[in-house]
């Protein structure tokens, strides 16, 4: 039995910048081309998913904080 695991690791910073890796573990022996092809492709795509995501999210977060924060009548 072949077992694939993607671990997938967001790591935040002071400046609320962040840091987005996968790391593909496949326990099969020997790992197969059609097996390493397909889980460096599923992980790939993770990665640029969840990449956007995670940028969308720092924006809207951002965002919210700026609004929660206005001082309206200084401006």
């Amino acid at each position: 039995m072949n077992e694939f695991t993607l671990q997938i690791t967001l790591k935040f910073d002071d400046n609320a910048d962040f840091t987005l890796s996968t790391e593909r573990i496949v326990s099969a022996e020997p790992e197969t081309i059609y097996l390493r092809t397909l889980t460096n492709q599923f992980q790939k795509l993770v990665q640029e998913d969840l990449q956007s995501k995670a940028e969308m999210a720092q924006h809207i977060a951002y965002l919210v904080n700026k609004t929660a924060n206005c001082y309206c009548d200084e401006e």
